[in-house]
């Protein structure tokens, strides 16, 4: 099932790419990444997922797919195809965004 959910966020990454007109995978940026989170949680009009549906995944599935994407790129850092790691501690921060907002509910 892991190489399963490899291969299907990183297609959903590919297809946003693509709907930004960005280059190679290898080119994004931290902005880059920051961005596609971003459209994880409130797509706008562009691709992220397979279905070309524009709705929020839900968030474990956004979990999933950063920490594809993180260890993607930390892969390309630690074999040197990367100097740096735009992707570092991209999953992390969501999980904290989330714990965040969940104590925030509580308090409610």
């Amino acid at each position: 099932h892991t190489l399963r959910a490899y291969r299907t966020e990183l297609r959903r990454l590919v297809a946003w790419c693509e709907a930004q007109q960005f280059g190679p995978l290898s080119d994004l940026t931290r902005h880059d990444l920051l961005a596609y989170r971003q459209a994880l949680r409130k797509p706008a009009y562009d691709a992220v997922d397979d279905n070309n549906n524009n709705r929020a995944v839900a968030e474990a599935t956004q979990a999933r797919a950063l920490a594809v994407v993180a260890s993607l790129f930390r892969y390309w850092t630690e074999t040197g195809y990367l100097i740096v790691n735009p992707a570092a501690r991209l999953a992390h921060e969501l999980r904290t965004a989330t714990d965040a907002a969940e104590r925030v509910a509580c308090r409610l």
